[in-house]
């Protein structure tokens, strides 16, 4: 497994602050400021950490590796346990966090994912990140189809916007003043990726090499355009969590009963034909005269699988398809372990049920493997008087018993 994590080299622009600016309106006065100042959304402040909570995010997808392409007309390569073993785990990521006490503690004690291509190259992009000037951290699954392009974009610009969101007037008008006098600024997030991701200027530089290679590439700006992705974006602060789904990337909660049973919590609606307040959203937003042609063999026009995402210009001009999330929030209790985000997928071949009880399987075998410590509780000389008395008391009734054992 690969951990680690760098920091984001792109820097908001003036334009995001001042339009944050303009989003929120004329400022408060100070007494309506306190928390964190205005614009912050409610319940982003003031948390606390939540026991024993857990993230886990993935944007995994039917596996088709690529050792095990057809070989000619008779068939595929017989890969070995090891070998299959290696593809499943090529873009396994697993960070633990740490350094955080107190009241800056998060309620994400370690975070993994993985991504499984089902097609050559991989369509789908995952985000996982912390928010440096405020608190809490997000995490994304971008489920891209028609090409990786859109999916690329939406992952490397959203999370930023939506730091950049959380942040105080203040520090907006700060920010905003900094970048126009060419001082530099603090960066909004810390992303933790993993060696194997695609970053976009990658993917425009492979561009650029094949309109040079190849006249039949002229079209690639239309390709791009025609790209789209759906998106499933959390945010964890403390004990309150907000999921934003466009698409049918899906976020659910493994709940830990108190019989030791364990639950599922659905966060998120799958935004296709199947969901049925979806359907009544299209037939609302159109007119009468385009319901036999609105879904088409369970597809929007016949095109579409998901009936929101970002990108797809073609299915933008008439306003069929949006991009707008649909937002909740959760309060995390005890009982709430882990988070666990995907794209379709995992969910086209794995139940909740099944995907919380492998999950939770998982994680109890990694507390049977994790070393005991020694100290759960802060050491001071309260902890440690307190330690030596308890010691100083099983010893004398250790040696009472070998005394009477003795007589």
């Amino acid at each position: 497994r690969v951990s680690g994590g760098s920091r984001a080299r792109a820097v908001p622009g003036p334009r995001l602050f001042r339009e944050q600016l303009r989003a929120r309106g004329p400022p408060r006065r100070a007494g309506n400021m306190a928390g964190g100042g205005a614009g912050r959304r409610p319940g982003l402040t003031g948390a606390r950490a939540a026991p024993g909570a857990a993230a886990a995010g993935g944007g995994a997808t039917r596996a088709a590796p690529a050792w095990a392409q057809p070989i000619g007309r008779r068939g595929c390569r017989s890969l070995s346990p090891s070998q299959i073993n290696e593809v499943l785990r090529a873009g396994e990521l697993s960070h633990k966090i740490l350094g955080l006490h107190g009241k800056n503690a998060s309620s994400v004690l370690k975070f993994e994912s993985n991504q499984l291509a089902s097609n050559t190259p991989i369509e789908d992009r995952r985000s996982a990140a912390t928010c440096l000037q405020s608190r809490g951290m997000m995490f994304g699954v971008f489920d891209g189809h028609a090409g990786s392009a859109c999916a690329q974009a939406v992952s490397e610009r959203l999370l930023h916007y939506i730091a950049v969101s959380l942040l105080s007037r203040q520090t907006l008008e700060e920010m905003e003043l900094a970048v126009e006098s060419m001082k530099p600024i603090l960066p909004v997030l810390q992303l933790h990726k993993h060696p194997n991701d695609v970053e976009y200027r990658e993917i425009t530089s492979q561009y650029f090499e094949s309109l040079r290679e190849s006249e039949l590439m002229r079209n690639i700006a239309l390709q791009v355009a025609f790209s789209g992705a759906t998106a499933c974006v959390a945010h964890i602060d403390g004990v309150h969590l907000h999921v934003a789904n466009a698409g049918d990337c899906r976020a659910i909660l493994g709940v830990c009963e108190e019989d030791g049973t364990w639950s599922t919590l659905p966060l998120t609606r799958d935004h296709n034909a199947y969901d049925e307040s979806e359907i009544k959203r299209l037939k609302r937003e159109h007119p009468k005269s385009e319901e036999k042609t609105l879904l088409v063999n369970d597809r929007l026009l016949g095109i579409l699988m998901p009936s929101r995402a970002f990108g797809d210009v073609q299915l933008k001009w008439s306003k069929e398809l949006q991009q707008k999330p649909e937002v909740t929030y959760h309060k995390l209790r005890g009982k709430d372990k882990f988070l666990v985000i995907a794209s379709d997928g995992l969910w086209e071949m794995l139940s909740n049920e099944m995907v919380v009880k492998l999950v939770a399987g998982h994680l109890a075998e990694f507390n049977m493997q994790k070393p005991q410590l020694a100290f759960e509780k802060p050491i001071n000389l309260g902890y440690m008087h307190n330690l030596l008395l308890q010691r100083k008391s099983r010893g004398t009734g250790s040696l009472d018993q070998n005394i009477n054992l003795r007589s």
